[in-house]
C-alpha cells in the first residue's frame, strides 16, 4: 500500500475563506520544511526518486536530457506518484559531443543546486556572474542537481548547508544579502569538505548519495549505472505492495 501525505504547509498555506484545493498534486519544493526535518521517511524518499530515476531513464532512451531538472520541476500527489514537467529545456543529442557545454547557466534561485565545479568557476570569475565558461557535460550536471534533490527529500535539509531550523532552505536566495555569508560559507564546504549524512539512513542509500554527489564529475555515475548497480532505487516497492 502506497503512503498518503500532504505537502509542507509553512511553504505553501492553504488560503482562508473556505478554499479547497482542487490540483491535488504539488511540487517538489514543498517535501522540503522549514524546520530542516524530512516530511518523507526513506521508503517514501526511494519511492519518489526512484519514479525520478525511471523518468530520466525514459527520456534518455529517446536520446533526450532534462536541462532544468529542480524542486520546481516535478509534481507529487499524495500517494507519492511523480510527475517530471517543464520539458521546456530539453536536449537532444545523438553523440557525446552534442551534451558537451562551454558555458553554465547560474540563476540565483538555484542556488541550492550549487556544485563543485560551478563553484569553483564562479570563485574565479564572479561570484554571482550569470553564465560562467565552464566547459562541462551536462549528463553529470542533471546527475548532481538529481542527487541534491534527493539529499534535500531525505534530508530536510541541503548537502553541506547544515540542519537550519526556520530557515528557507535557500530556495528563495537573491531576495535577502543578508544570506550572502551563509552561500559563500556552504560553497566552499562544497568544494573541500566531505559530504555528512544521517547516520540513520540505509548504507543503499548512503552509497546512491555518495555516488551522486560525487565532487569529480566524471566519478558520478550514469543513468543507467543508478539503476542497474545500486540497489537502493526501487526497494520501495517491497516494501509498499
Amino acid at each position: 500500500m502506497s503512503p498518503c501525505v500532504d505537502y509542507a504547509p509553512d511553504l505553501h498555506p492553504l488560503p482562508g475563506g473556505g478554499f479547497r484545493r482542487v490540483f491535488k498534486p504539488f511540487t517538489g519544493r514543498y517535501l522540503m520544511k522549514s524546520n530542516g526535518k524530512p516530511l518523507l521517511d526513506e521508503m517514501e524518499a526511494c519511492k519518489v526518486g526512484s519514479q525520478i530515476l525511471e523518468g530520466f531513464l525514459e527520456l534518455a532512451d529517446l536520446n533526450l536530457w532534462h536541462n532544468d531538472f529542480s524542486v520546481n520541476n516535478f509534481v507529487v500527489d499524495q500517494e507519492l506518484n511523480v510527475t517530471i514537467i517543464d520539458l521546456g529545456d530539453v536536449k537532444f543529442g545523438l553523440k557525446e559531443a552534442d551534451f558537451i557545454n562551454n558555458r553554465r547557466a547560474y540563476l540565483l534561485f538555484q542556488e541550492h543546486l550549487m556544485s563543485p565545479e560551478l563553484a569553483r568557476a564562479l570563485s574565479v570569475q564572479g561570484w554571482f556572474k550569470m553564465y560562467p565558461d565552464d566547459k562541462h557535460d551536462m549528463r553529470q550536471v542533471i546527475i548532481w542537481k538529481f542527487g541534491v534533490i534527493l539529499f534535500g527529500i531525505l534530508h530536510g535539509y541541503w548537502p553541506w548547508d547544515g540542519q537550519r531550523e526556520g530557515q528557507d532552505n535557500l530556495l528563495d536566495f537573491g531576495s535577502s544579502e543578508s544570506q550572502i555569508p551563509r552561500v559563500m560559507e556552504r560553497r566552499a564546504r562544497i568544494m573541500n569538505d566531505p559530504l555528512l549524512l544521517n547516520e540513520g539512513l540505509s548504507q543503499d542509500c548512503k552509497d546512491v548519495l555518495r555516488a551522486m554527489l560525487a565532487r569529480n564529475p566524471e566519478d558520478r555515475p550514469s543513468l543507467r549505472r543508478l539503476a542497474n548497480c545500486y540497489p537502493w532505487f526501487f526497494q520501495w516497492t517491497y516494501n509498499y505492495q
